[in-house]
């Protein structure tokens, strides 16, 4: 039979078509035109991996690299075994990019993860140091908690390539020894960017000359409430070397640090973006040749809110030395019980180096510890370099003197050589000492009043303004100002400045703004 569709059956098919056309028309048009965003949805991108370091054993990683699965032995099991090892090539080869390497507690807390597969090559990532090449988060269970030991392969702990974004955090980076390239804990090529949170970088040598005995970098490293310490560099930087990147340290300590045969037994910047230093401690140190706790070898490096102590330079520059053109600004700062055998017990300026102290203590130094006669400027030593001061204060900083009878004492000596006065320093006077032109507010005075180095609030150790003492509402009237002019509205600690000590309405000069106390009378109910 001959199929003849009704007139009302043809009529609405036609209608249809045409109402497909139309549409389809249509939104060709609103595509080509980028309207209807959101009338299309983009697939949803790829979720990044996290993985579970459940080992502490050292192991690479079997089957693909690419599958997202972290386990040591291929074919898979029902349960995955996966070390750190593992987990971090996995993370360099996934295809997502921005893995997460977290620590299982229940078999990692407390128990050091060893690395124990020798060196192979430098750019093996199964043997050796762990090599990261990808964006990568590392989230420890604390300090004390998720250790990474390097004391068995004779190779640094972390080698990070150029491109590589990771950051750490909640660990310890331990037992690490550099061999070649330096860095004997972590090393960060240039391109590469590292992040260290609650990290402890310690116990870390560099047998290589390089330097960098906790970390070396060249890229770009933020510090932040970590510590290095107790590490050991054959050159220098025995507790971090910035080889030309930037650097930047925040609420850390670097304490216990050494350099064998080079400079900065802390930390050493050479010349490059430079290093920041802000409300840290540098304390402990000790530098082969110059700069006890930080060396400033070209460059640019700030300290600010930070206090440099009881670091030991077996040359100059006991607690900072600024050389080959570096530029070095101190802010709301203080170096005390610094020791040079040397010139320069708190801070030396030489071959071209300049330093700027704005509201800094430089306070209870020693130049020439040894008492050979070899050494001058307790507080401040100024070679080929220039110092220059600005509501400031050097006080009560010794080296040593020859007396009758040949012997040679300890003596009051608080600079070798004159810096230069921006204005409204404090300075002891001594004879033969600080022979600064005087300028507008500044003054000498036999006795500074200072209390000893110790807490008084705030992240660092300061050294407080006892009553009485001449620096009390003595800067600048026009206010205590940063490199850059700019009005510094607290001292060291954080605390308010310009806090009217003294009934004024002047900062105090230093780095401790002594805080206005109101009796209130008692009330008798």
């Amino acid at each position: 039979m001959e199929y003849s569709p009704s007139p009302a059956r043809s009529l609405q098919g036609r209608g249809a078509g045409r109402l497909l056309a139309l549409a389809a028309a249509a939104l060709l048009g609103l595509l080509l035109s980028g309207s209807l965003a959101l009338a299309v949805s983009a697939a949803p991108a790829a979720v990044p991996p996290t993985f579970v370091v459940n080992s502490v054993s050292d192991a690479p990683a079997a089957g693909s690299l690419t599958d997202d699965i972290c386990d040591t032995v291929f074919p898979y099991g029902s349960v995955h075994t996966c070390t750190l090892r593992a987990a971090i090539m996995k993370a360099n080869h996934s295809p997502e990019g921005g893995a997460t390497i977290t620590f299982d507690p229940s078999t990692t807390n407390g128990h050091a993860i060893i690395l124990t597969i020798a060196a192979q090559s430098p750019d093996d990532e199964t043997t050796g140091d762990l090599n990261i090449s990808h964006t990568t988060r590392l989230v420890g269970n604390g300090a004390g908690l998720t250790i990474i030991d390097g004391q068995g392969i004779q190779d640094r702990v972390f080698w990070l390539e150029t491109g590589a974004l990771v950051s750490m955090s909640g660990l310890t980076v331990q037992h690490g020894w550099a061999g070649q390239y330096g860095g004997g804990g972590l090393y960060v090529n240039s391109g590469a960017a590292l992040t260290l949170d609650q990290v402890a970088v310690i116990s870390n040598t560099d047998n290589s000359g390089l330097g960098g005995g906790g970390l070396l970098s060249g890229g770009a490293l933020t510090v932040t409430h970590s510590l290095l310490g107790y590490n050991k560099a054959l050159g220098s930087g025995g507790g971090l070397a910035n080889n030309g990147g930037r650097v930047a340290i925040v609420a850390s300590t670097i304490i216990s640090n050494e350099t064998l045969a080079g400079v900065g037994g802390g930390l050493v910047s050479y010349s490059g973006q430079g290093l920041s230093l802000a409300q840290s401690t540098v304390s402990s140190n000790t530098a082969a040749f110059y700069g006890g706790g930080l060396a400033a070898e070209g460059g640019y490096v700030t300290v600010t809110q930070s206090t440099l102590s009881s670091n030991l330079a077996n040359l100059d520059g006991g607690g900072l030395e600024a050389l080959l053109g570096a530029h070095v600004s101190l802010v709301n700062s203080t170096l005390s019980q610094n020791s040079a055998v040397g010139y320069g017990g708190g801070l030396e300026a030489n071959q071209n180096g300049s330093v700027w102290l704005y509201n800094v203590n430089v306070a209870d130094n020693r130049a020439d510890i040894n008492l050979t006669g070899s050494g001058k400027g307790g507080g401040l030593s100024i070679g080929s370099g220039a110092i220059h001061l600005q509501n400031s204060l050097i006080a009560d900083n010794f080296a040593s003197v020859q007396i009758t009878g040949g012997s040679i004492i300890q003596w009051p000596d608080d600079c070798f050589a004159a810096p230069v006065s921006a204005g409204y320093n404090l300075l002891t006077h001594k004879p033969d000492t600080c022979s600064m032109a005087l300028i507008t507010g500044d003054l000498l005075n036999p006795a500074a009043h200072l209390g000893p180095l110790q807490a008084n609030g705030g992240p660092t150790f300061t050294q407080a303004l006892l009553p009485g003492s001449p620096a009390i509402d003595a800067a600048n009237p026009g206010g205590c100002n940063d490199p850059f002019g700019a009005p510094l509205p607290t001292d060291q600690r954080g605390d308010r400045r310009v806090a009217n000590g003294a009934g004024a309405t002047h900062c105090d000069i230093g780095a401790f703004e002594l805080q206005r106390t109101i009796n209130l009378p008692l009330a008798v109910r």
